[in-house]
Formats: structure tokens, C-alpha cells, sequence
């Protein structure tokens, strides 16, 4: 369900196995390159006595976006629309910044704003007031005995009704409500690269931030789409850079000018959930989508036949191969819980072929976590806690782990690096095993309840649970 993306893999990968992060012009992200898969990693063993909590800081509030590092901090978001970031050796906050829509307006204006935000929140409360005395009014009304002034009270608040209504349209991006529920407006998970981070928020909001918390830009992409695929409301995708353009996954598949904020291109709309993957087909790039359509970057124009859709997660691709895992839907919209496998091929005209490698049906369980892939083997983890085994070349059940037979809802995604699988759970369980066809235990930790999926950082592993921040070494 929480958002899935595709960035560049760090290069570096002796220097960041002899650091405990990424330096400051590193790009990194959402599951480090989208597969899953972190290099020149060397994460502990939760539960092993050789491990140790290095510190646990509380955060203002909840979220599910998977922190990321910015040279010397480790940066969260936070609800509804806040990004924080904090000392990676410490803990300690370094500093906080809000990305509302008045963010994005020039500072005359915003200074105008805190009178229209003091409107917009007693309309709020007045909107309440004003349906159940229509409600009340209307039951009068449907006595026989209800005279001229009855309809007229209802017409009067109709038209009270109906203003508010006119005024929330008019400035509905500075309101923010509760109808995202548990997805919230901070579920996308930061990207960083030439050390700046870049935050995308369910308002709409897009900012560029320095490593000291100074705000580069900030702009408003428009209003979210609804519906939205698989679940009505909320978003979850996450900003990914490829080839020096941000792209921007809220509403449309939008390319940014990373210096400015500017929008450079819009592509088809994106009603889906998870983030897209970056394929490299014949030295380009190409942007995958959840909903199939192959991206050229540069422009935003569609360069291939589309391949099959997927609900709730994106799809993963590495190199020139792309993997849709989960709750597919096909281009003659059949619908099942499938994982294909396609391999990409450039084309003399600048167009791309796609062809079907393996396809085979998967457990009837949903799965709500991003698949891990190397070019070994596939993790597929599924809501009840069970993981399935498949070789990326064929597609075959190579094994099932009961990773925790107990548990429900796994959809933090699975980290996999220095021979390891981390595997952690909403009620807060933090399991490890081996990186192999059969995995094995390796040690099991109990933290508290959380959805988002871990950073692993050389030594170190990074968790935000709901009310705090953990590290691990």
C-alpha cells in the first residue's frame, strides 16, 4: 500500500563501506534503487547480543515514509506535512520544516494567509453546525404542519451551506483534513541527490532543502487525483531523480527542473500508489509506471507498449529487466496475483520492446510490500508474514520462510544487503535471515508499532517506528 520508487544506486560502494553514510553528493532514496537491495552494507543482527541501540529519539509525530540520509543527518517526514532531520550519530534534532501550500507563495502573500486560515477552520467547525441543524429542519419539514418559515430557515442555511462550499473550493489547498486516514500526506519517501533533499507531500507540496535546513524552493503541483487505484484516497509515491530531471509522481507524472522547481513536462495521469522504476534499456533510461506506461525522462513521451498494471505497489526493475509483482492487472484488464517478469530492448527508432520473460500465479494472499530482487533471487513478502523464494530467470518457487507466522500486515518491504534480509512488521517485530535459497534465522527484536521500511546505512540500520526514531549498530 505505502509507496514504492526506483533511484540511482550509489557507485561509491568501498568508500561507503568504510562510512557509516552516504556522502553529500550520493543519490539515494526509496530502497536504494527501488530493488530492495543495499550495497556496501554491513547491517547488525536486531537481537544479537553484538548489537546495540545507538540511540532512540522521539519524533513530533507519526509517519511511514522510510528515512533517508543527507551527508551528516538522518531526514524523516512527518504529518501531516512536515520533513525533520537529525544528527545520524546523535539523534539529535538538527532542524524542521513545514511544506504547506502557503509555503509555495512568495512572502507578501503568505503574510496574507493567516486571516483566510482562521476563516477556512471556522467554516470547518461551522460546516458541522449547520448539517445537523438541517437535519433537524428537514424532519420539521416533512411535517404536514410545517409552515413558510421552515423552508426558509432551510433555504438560508442551504445558501450558507453552499458558500462555504464555494470558499473551500476556491482555497481547498490550504486545508488539510483527515480523509487520508492511515496513508496520511507524509507516506512518499524523500530523495536525495547533490546533496539536497527533495520532499513531496499528499497537499501537493514539492521542496528542495539544503543539508542546514535551508528551503531552496517549494511549489504546489496542483491537487491529488481521486480515485485513486485500490483505495480511495491518500497518496504514497515518491519523487525519484533520473538523468538530472526530478520526477515527480502526484496527480500526473510530472518531470521538475531540480534547480527551480519548474515543471519541464507532464505525462498521463498517476492515480496509483506506488512509486516508478527506473530501467536501463541500451545506456537510457526509462521511467516505468505502476500503470505499465514506459517514460522517456527527458520529455515525458510514452516510448513503448504498455505492460501490465499493478495495484497498491509499483514495479521493480533492474537493468534492462522489470518485474510486476502483486495484484496485476494486464492490458486486456484481466486481473490476478501474478509476478512477470519482461525484458526491455531499445529500439534503431528510439522506441522500446518489451518481451515477456516468465509469468506465474502467486499466493492468494495480497502483498502489500515491494518485492526485494537481485539478480540471484526474488523476496516476495505477504501480508500474513510468509515470504516466497523465486528465481529471478525463470520465476519458479525456489522456497517459502514462515518469516512470522503470527503476524499481520507486512508491508514495510524488505531490506536486503551484506548477505542479510531484514524483515520488520507493523506490530513491530524486526526479523533477519540469511540472503540465500533457503534463508535462515538469524536473530529476532520487538520494537514498537511502525510502516515504514528501514534504511540500511554501512552499520547501521535506521527504523521509524510511529512516535520515534531508532538506530541500530
Amino acid at each position: 500500500m505505502l509507496g514504492r520508487s526506483k533511484v540511482l544506486v550509489r557507485t561509491v560502494f568501498v568508500l561507503a563501506a568504510l562510512s557509516n553514510g552516504a556522502l553529500a553528493g550520493d543519490t539515494n532514496g526509496w530502497r536504494n534503487g527501488g530493488t530492495g537491495e543495499a550495497m556496501g552494507v554491513s547491517p547488525p543482527i536486531v537481537g544479537q547480543a553484538s548489537t546495540t541501540e545507538r540511540w532512540k529519539t522521539a519524533t513530533n509525530n507519526w509517519g511511514n515514509a522510510s528515512p533517508v540520509r543527507l551527508g551528516s543527518i538522518i531526514c524523516i517526514t512527518e504529518e501531516p506535512v512536515s520533513v525533520t532531520c537529525f544528527d545520524a550519530d546523535s539523534g539529535t534534532q538538527r532542524w524542521t520544516a513545514n511544506n504547506r501550500y502557503m509555503d509555495t507563495l512568495p512572502a507578501a502573500e503568505r503574510s496574507k494567509m493567516d486571516g483566510l486560515l482562521k476563516e477556512l477552520k471556522a467554516d470547518r467547525a461551522r460546516t458541522d453546525v449547520i448539517r445537523t441543524e438541517m437535519g433537524q429542519v428537514q424532519r420539521e419539514l416533512r411535517r404536514s404542519t410545517a409552515g413558510a418559515a421552515v423552508q426558509q430557515r432551510y433555504d438560508t442555511l442551504l445558501a450558507e451551506l453552499n458558500g462555504i462550499a464555494s470558499r473551500v473550493e476556491r482555497h481547498g489547498a490550504h486545508i488539510l483534513s483527515n480523509e487520508h486516514g492511515i496513508i496520511g500526506y507524509g507516506s512518499a519517501t524523500p530523495t536525495v541527490a547533490d546533496g539536497h533533499i527533495y520532499v513531496l507531500f499528499g497537499n501537493g507540496v514539492l521542496s528542495k532543502f539544503s543539508e542546514q535546513g535551508a528551503r531552496k524552493w517549494s511549489v504546489w503541483l496542483g491537487p491529488p487525483i481521486r480515485p485513486m487505484y485500490g483505495y480511495h484516497t491518500g497518496t504514497s509515491a515518491s519523487p525519484i531523480m533520473v538523468d538530472g530531471v526530478l520526477i515527480a509522481p502526484f496527480s500526473q507524472l510530472q518531470g521538475i527542473d531540480p534547480a527551480t522547481g519548474r515543471v519541464l513536462w507532464k505525462a498521463s495521469e498517476y492515480p496509483h500508489y506506488g512509486t516508478p522504476a527506473i530501467a536501463s534499456v541500451g545506456g537510457s533510461s526509462v521511467v516505468v509506471t505502476p500503470g505499465g506506461e514506459l517514460i522517456d525522462p527527458k520529455d515525458g513521451s510514452e516510448v513503448g507498449d504498455r505492460l501490465a498494471a499493478i495495484e497498491f505497489i509499483g514495479p521493480v526493475a533492474k537493468g534492462d529487466k522489470v518485474y510486476v509483482i502483486g495484484h496485476t492487472r494486464y492490458p486486456d484488464d484481466s486481473v490476478a496475483t501474478h509476478a512477470t517478469a519482461y525484458q526491455l530492448t531499445s529500439l534503431p527508432n528510439g522506441r522500446v520492446e518489451s518481451h515477456q520473460l516468465w509469468d506465474r500465479k502467486l499466493s492468494k494472499q495480497r502483498t502489500y510490500a515491494s518485492p526485494a530482487v537481485s539478480d540471484e533471487r526474488i523476496y516476495v513478502l505477504y501480508k500474513k508474514g510468509d515470504v516466497e523464494v523465486l528465481n529471478p530467470r525463470t520465476g519458479e518457487q525456489i522456497s517459502v520462510v514462515d518469516a512470522l507466522p503470527t503476524a499481520r500486515y507486512g508491508s514495510p518491504s524488505i531490506a536486503m544487503g551484506g548477505g542479510k534480509l531484514l524483515m520488520t512488521f507493523e506490530i513491530g517485530s524486526i526479523r533477519t535471515f540469511t540472503d540465500a535459497d533457503h534463508p535462515k534465522p538469524l536473530g529476532r527484536g520487538l520494537i514498537e508499532p511502525h510502516r515504514a521500511t528501514v534504511l540500511l546505512d554501512g552499520s547501521r540500520i535506521y527504523i521509524r517506528a510511529f512516535n520515534n526514531l531508532y538506530c541500530f549498530e
